[in-house]
């Protein structure tokens, strides 16, 4: 899963300073499409469960991240 920056820009056919910016801009705000094409550029795969919250309280999203030894073997 290490991808570089610019092995990522060159996957996604972007420039290298357009992810830069997303990637370490604070005032960032890429599309959930973007994030995604960066994730699949990087080979991880994405998983998304729809269920009802027990309540207003609960979260509306949990992410789940795998260990690093996890994602390392893929």
């Amino acid at each position: 899963m290490n991808v570089s920056k610019s092995d990522m820009a060159r996957r996604l056919g972007k420039q290298l300073s357009a992810i830069s910016r997303s990637l370490t801009s604070e005032d960032s705000n890429p599309t959930v499409v973007t994030l995604l094409e960066m994730l699949d550029a990087m080979g991880v795969k994405v998983v998304v469960t729809v269920s009802p919250r027990k309540s207003q309280r609960e979260p509306l999203l949990d992410v789940h991240i795998a260990p690093p030894k996890v994602l390392a073997k893929a």
